[in-house]
């Protein structure tokens, strides 16, 4: 069983604290939490976040330290298969799906005026043009204009 309460993680300080088989609670200084996990696999030493606080409790990053433990027991890379399931996620959803899910992910941050105006300006400018095409399809492509320069095709 792990080091920490779950009355001494909604009152951690700023820091690193250690819970147990390489679970650990990043607090920032601006009070945010992350979740990380550090393991070894083949020699090597990696540390994988496993989601903030309160969305992952202590109970829920204790059970996916465990799951991902497993996962290395068995030589498996957590974090190569983390990469491969996000990717699969990415080549199955459409544009305007993304566009949904990266609203809700910032709504709590943006005033309701400014959501309005970004959904509305996405659907104006973007969404007829992109809704149905898969994320897989957008790229960024880097060059003399910068990284906001958008290039749409495989």
């Amino acid at each position: 069983m792990g080091k920490l309460t779950a009355k001494q993680v909604e009152k951690a300080p700023a820091g690193r604290h250690w819970d147990d088989a390489g679970l650990t609670l990043q607090v920032a200084a601006g009070g945010s939490k992350q979740w990380l996990l550090r393991y070894a696999l083949r020699g090597k030493t990696r540390e994988m976040g496993l989601g903030a606080y309160p969305r992952v409790s202590l109970k829920g990053a204790r059970q996916e330290a465990t799951e991902i433990k497993n996962q290395c027991a068995e030589r498996i890379d957590p974090l190569v298969e983390k990469r491969k399931a996000e990717a699969a996620k990415r080549a199955a959803r459409t544009f305007r799906e993304a566009a949904a899910e990266f609203a809700e992910d910032h709504k709590a941050t943006w005033s309701p005026r400014h959501a309005e105006n970004w959904l509305n300006g996405m659907a104006i400018h973007v969404f007829e043009i992109l809704c149905d095409l898969r994320e897989d399809r957008t790229r960024r492509k880097r060059g003399p204009a910068g990284p906001q320069a958008g290039r749409i095709g495989p």
